[in-house]
């Protein structure tokens, strides 16, 4: 039985390393060519564009998280992490370090699914 592989551009080939091509065309062989998804490299966990912002605040903000849930959770589980570490990567606030946020995390119950939301209000100090 004789294996092809996939359809990858060529351009994408020459740039895989030879290990990276043994590995592939041990792992991924198919009994015919087609087509086949090129997956976007990992960006990291850095932002992504430099920011649009005019000027720098060198001030301190308040970053408050609240999550609108029906079912309560516990406080730890609401991963204000990720929405703070959001408005810090599109340049919204410029850290997230005690110097330049203070961050107050809560939740309220609401009573159904549409009301459900978080909410994530930005003032200066």
């Amino acid at each position: 039985m004789k294996f092809h592989s996939t359809s990858i551009p060529p351009e994408v080939l020459n740039k895989m390393s030879k290990e990276d091509r043994a590995k592939y065309d041990k792992d991924f062989r198919v009994e015919s060519a087609r087509p086949v998804a090129i997956l976007e490299c990992d960006p990291g966990s850095g932002s992504l564009a430099a920011s649009q912002a005019q000027e720098r605040h060198t001030g301190k903000f308040l970053v408050r998280v609240t999550s609108r849930r029906r079912r309560l959770i516990d406080e730890d589980n609401l991963c204000e992490k990720f929405h703070v570490d959001c408005c810090r990567y599109t340049g919204v606030i410029p850290g997230d370090s005690p110097e330049c946020a203070h961050i107050e995390v809560s939740q309220e119950k609401v009573s159904n699914k549409e009301q459900e939301e978080t909410l994530i209000q930005i003032f200066e100090q």
